[in-house]
């Protein structure tokens, strides 16, 4: 009984919830928002100000979170987890991330204005092999940062393939017909990397 909230416009209502663990616990060991998600999948409802009973119909929750053991995150309580299904996704291994990233440095190549794509089509960086290259060596560096430098020494040495995309994307923020593309590369990795060790 009661009131039932339910989506106007559609089949279905999909809530979803980013970083799911960065509420800080309180002294009980409980995170408010936590628990009225429990509440709201458990009983497909929740109580309002004046203690009367909302309920909520074809609404999904869908949630993301980065591990526990990362900066500024918190373990989620075992009563939660144990009403939702959980799916971890690893990141990719170094074959896909050279994969990926190659994909990746190509679309940053042909990105430059057309007088620099017709000087680089017939250089050395219009060649797939160049790009598998330079893609493999940034792939490379990055997985030998998170092998020496990691969260167990220093907090902030977390390294995510985030920092590769940024590491690639921002290679569009050059005129490369002026610059070395290797020039550009290093000096990116240096601005990345060097500043967070």
């Amino acid at each position: 009984s009661g009131r039932v909230l339910r989506p106007k416009d559609g089949e279905r209502l999909i809530l979803y919830l980013r970083n799911l663990n960065l509420p800080k616990p309180d002294q009980y060991n409980t995170s408010e928002l936590i628990s009225f998600l429990q509440q709201l999948i458990t009983y497909n409802g929740f109580y309002d100000d004046s203690l009367d009973w909302i309920g909520i119909e074809k609404v999904q929750v869908v949630g993301s979170m980065n591990p526990s053991t990362t900066v500024g995150r918190n373990k989620l309580s075992s009563r939660f987890t144990s009403i939702v299904n959980i799916c971890y996704i690893d990141y990719p291994a170094q074959d896909q991330l050279k994969a990926i990233y190659t994909n990746y440095l190509a679309a940053a190549i042909k990105y430059n204005r057309t007088e620099v794509r017709d000087m680089v089509q017939g250089g050395t960086w219009s060649k797939p092999q160049a790009h598998q290259q330079l893609a493999a060596t940034s792939v490379d560096i990055y997985q030998k940062l998170r092998r020496k430098f990691n969260t167990s020494e220093q907090r902030h040495y977390l390294f995510c393939p985030r920092d590769l995309t940024r590491w690639i994307f921002n290679l569009m923020r050059y005129d490369l017909s002026a610059q070395s593309l290797l020039d550009v590369w290093a000096y990116e990795a240096h601005r990345l990397f060097a500043d967070r060790l």
